[in-house]
């Protein structure tokens, strides 16, 4: 509760007098973890998940916070095996399986990673507001050949911008690309190549045979390293934008939501490990917002508390 409320200190406190009284109570050590977590402590966080680990072996939740606080300190290969003794414990954990998925991205290994990254709507914060669509999923098990496809946003304005440049991709499948995007972004996406038609958010539908989330895509098209390289995310503004800009747009300027010709292709380890490792790229920017990621599974912003699971 303390922690939902912004108060890591009081709930480190509470933490600490709860142990004085209980030493053995693994799932205070597991919590003070938390709490060290959010005050930015990763190496005492460990600690503090390690005697939790040791007084219950079988503490999923713990190996799980252990695994987080390993990335935080950039080793990945080891929060990968506390991922795995977790879900050895427990196969439906699913905040697990998409705590995994966002490090096998980080490290590379994107085939697995975005296989994994469908696991997000199982998590519990997700799982009960996803959206039903009659018309059959596609994720690239079936031709689009002769087909009209929905691609839908499913989470904030920079997730849209980075993964709209996949539309093109699935246009030359054979589809015709209906995108269904924010309203703020409306106007920007016009220009889009690949997008037959630009639908706003909870307007009224047009027919369609089949539907994919905008994250979904590169699962469903195989995103890997060896993949080509396709239209910057930017590219479709040009036009719409330069002159507004009054410089050249041919370097797009937000990184963000881009990378310039020399960074590489859609499919390099560089774009998508900038892409999931800004769950951990704020924490250290300031005191106000190391709390805060831009998080790939539910909003553009979401609290970082969320990843970790108190007892």
């Amino acid at each position: 509760m303390l922690r939902d409320l912004g108060r890591p200190a009081d709930a480190l406190a509470n933490c600490d007098r709860a142990l004085a009284l209980q030493p053995g109570y693994a799932e205070a050590w597991s919590n003070r973890g938390n709490a060290l977590s959010d005050l930015n402590e990763p190496h005492e966080a460990e600690r503090s998940y390690q005697r939790a680990l040791e007084l219950a072996p079988g503490f999923v939740d713990a190996w799980n916070n252990l695994g987080l606080t390993q990335i935080d300190q950039g080793r990945h290969e080891q929060a990968l095996a506390s991922y795995r003794r977790a879900l050895a414990l427990n196969p439906e954990a699913a905040e697990t399986h998409w705590n995994e998925a966002l490090c096998l991205l980080q490290l590379g290994q994107l085939e697995v990673g975005w296989r994994k990254y469908e696991w997000r709507w199982e998590r519990s914060r997700i799982k009960a507001s996803r959206r039903v669509i009659e018309q059959p999923l596609w994720l690239g098990d079936f031709s689009l050949e002769g087909k009209t496809i929905l691609l839908h946003a499913e989470q904030g304005l920079g997730d849209t911008l980075q993964f709209c440049r996949y539309a093109a991709m699935v246009s030359k499948l054979g589809a015709k690309v209906i995108l269904e995007v924010q309203p703020e972004l409306r106007r920007l996406m016009s220009t889009l190549d690949g997008a037959d038609q630009i639908v706003e958010a909870g307007e009224p539908l047009p027919p369609f045979d089949c539907h994919c989330p905008l994250l979904s895509l590169p699962l469903a098209l195989g995103t890997s390293t060896r993949q080509h390289s396709v239209v910057h995310a930017l590219s479709f503004c040009r036009a719409r934008c330069g002159a507004r800009m009054g410089s050249s747009v041919s370097t797009p300027t937000h990184e963000a939501a881009s990378r310039s010709a020399s960074s590489g292709p859609v499919g390099t380890v560089r774009t998508w490990r900038s892409f999931a490792r800004t769950t951990r790229a704020v924490r250290s920017h300031s005191r106000a917002s190391r709390h805060f990621s831009m998080c790939p599974t539910c909003s553009s912003s979401v609290c970082k508390k969320d990843r970790r699971r108190n007892n």
